[in-house]
């Protein structure tokens, strides 16, 4: 580092000259030992290395698996491999979307009940499709997930403008069993119709509870 005598100011980089005054600078020892450049971080090369070390592993794993079921189907005619994949696939969101992630918890929330009835839904399909997850615990997992979303954001009114997007978007999907049991997905009506009217309720609830700011918030995302 280099200092000015004159203008008792300290410059650093390679200046032989003072920039205010223009006389010569003198050199000055930095005692201290600190570096005029940051120190650098390898945190994130190793988080990357940690990453790509289970990434490979649940590849192996998977591939593994899936070929010990092709080889053994015809004496146990069952592609139970898909179990596995989905299982994996749920794992990495749930790991690194909703426990490593610093995302919203509203965005945990709806990605995590969409992530659950995906897989539950995939499971019942392999098994036979007994339509134990679209008549029963597709709806109650929603439910849960509006009920929880709906509670933070109450809970959390000075963040309602982060909240208020991932609500309505949980609420949306809240009719989604009632939508299955009319296409024929379906074939239980009141689980469906419950979930839809926790959604109703909740769309109630929220525009009698919230302030001035949500209402405005909503009306001018949805252009009421």
């Amino acid at each position: 580092m280099t200092k000015c005598e004159n203008c008792h100011v300290t410059l650093g980089g390679q200046l032989s000259r003072c920039p205010l005054c223009l006389k010569a600078l003198q050199f000055e020892s930095d005692h201290t030992g600190e570096s005029l450049y940051p120190v650098y971080n390898n945190g994130i090369e190793k988080k990357n290395l940690k990453f790509k070390i289970f990434l490979f592993l649940s590849i192996v794993v998977c591939s593994i698996l899936t070929l010990v079921n092709i080889l053994t189907f015809q004496i146990a005619p069952i592609l139970w491999f898909i179990y596995v994949l989905i299982i994996v696939i749920y794992l990495w969101i749930f790991i690194g979307h909703t426990i490593k992630s610093k995302r919203s918890i509203g965005s945990k929330i709806l990605l995590q009940t969409l992530g659950a009835s995906f897989l539950l839904f995939a499971i019942d399909l392999n098994s036979g499709y007994g339509k134990w997850s679209v008549n029963i615990v597709i709806p109650v997992i929603v439910m849960v997930g509006i009920l929880f979303i709906t509670f933070k954001m109450s809970t959390r009114k000075m963040q309602w403008n982060e909240y208020i997007g991932y609500t309505i978007s949980m609420i949306l999907v809240g009719f989604i069993p009632i939508i299955l049991f009319l296409i024929g997905v379906s074939n239980i009506l009141w689980p469906s119709a419950v979930a839809a009217l926790f959604s109703v309720l909740a769309i109630v609830g929220m525009f009698i509870f919230a302030d001035k700011r949500f209402k405005n918030e909503f009306i001018r995302r949805f252009h009421l």
